[in-house]
C-alpha cells in the first residue's frame, strides 16, 4: 500500500526535487540580499566619513557585484522562472511587476555607476538595496509558492535552466552561436 500514490501527492520524487530547488533558490536569494545590503551599507557608511577614496572603491565594488551576480540572476529568472509563473492566471500581473523591478534595479545600477556625487551614489545604493530586498521577498513568498502549486511546473527544472543561463550557456535549445540573452529579455 505504501507504493500507491495519493491524490494529494501524485509525484513524490518530483515534489521532493521541487522542494529542494525551492530551498536552493531561497538560500541563493539570501546570499544575494546579504551581498547587496552589506556592500550598500559599507558604501553609505564610508560616504559619511572623511575617506572619499575608500567610499569610491566601495561604490565600484557594489556596482561590480550587481553586474556580476544580481543582474545576470535577474535575466535568468526572466527566461527560466518567470514564464511558467506568468502562464498561470494568478501569476501574470505578479510577474509583470517583478520584471519592472528588474528594469528599475538595472536603471539604479547605471545611475550608481555614472553619478559623480558620492552622496547621490549613497542614496541610490540605499534605494537599490531596499528595492532588492522587497523584490526578493515577493519572489520567495509569492512566486515560488505559486510555482509549487502549478501542476505543470517543475521548479527543479526551471532552476536547472537558470543555472545554465547564469553560467553562460544560451537559452535552452538555442544554436551554439546564439547570443546569451535575446534582445527582448535584456535588462534596460
Amino acid at each position: 500500500m505504501s507504493q500507491l500514490l495519493t491524490a494529494q501527492d501524485p509525484r513524490p520524487d518530483e515534489t521532493a526535487r521541487d522542494e529542494a530547488a525551492r530551498r536552493a533558490v531561497v538560500d541563493h536569494h539570501a546570499a544575494l540580499v546579504a551581498g547587496v545590503t552589506e556592500r550598500a551599507e559599507a558604501m553609505v557608511a564610508l560616504v559619511d566619513t572623511d575617506y572619499p577614496i575608500r567610499a569610491e572603491q566601495a561604490r565600484r565594488d557594489l556596482v561590480a557585484y550587481l553586474r556580476r551576480e544580481v543582474l545576470p540572476h535577474a535575466q535568468a529568472e526572466e527566461l527560466a522562472l518567470y514564464p511558467p509563473a506568468a502562464a498561470l492566471a494568478e501569476g501574470h500581473l505578479l510577474v509583470a511587476g517583478l520584471v519592472e523591478d528588474h528594469r528599475a534595479l538595472a536603471a539604479l545600477v547605471d545611475e550608481l555607476a555614472s553619478t559623480r556625487s558620492l552622496v547621490r551614489a549613497a542614496a541610490v545604493a540605499r534605494a537599490l538595496a531596499v528595492l532588492f530586498v522587497t523584490h526578493v521577498a515577493r519572489e520567495n513568498d509569492l512566486v515560488l509558492p505559486l510555482l509549487a502549486r502549478g501542476a505543470r511546473v517543475s521548479l527543479a527544472d526551471a532552476l536547472a535552466t537558470m543555472h545554465g543561463l547564469v553560467s553562460g550557456r544560451t537559452e535552452p535549445d538555442a544554436p551554439p552561436d546564439a547570443p546569451p540573452w535575446p534582445d527582448d529579455h535584456r535588462l534596460a
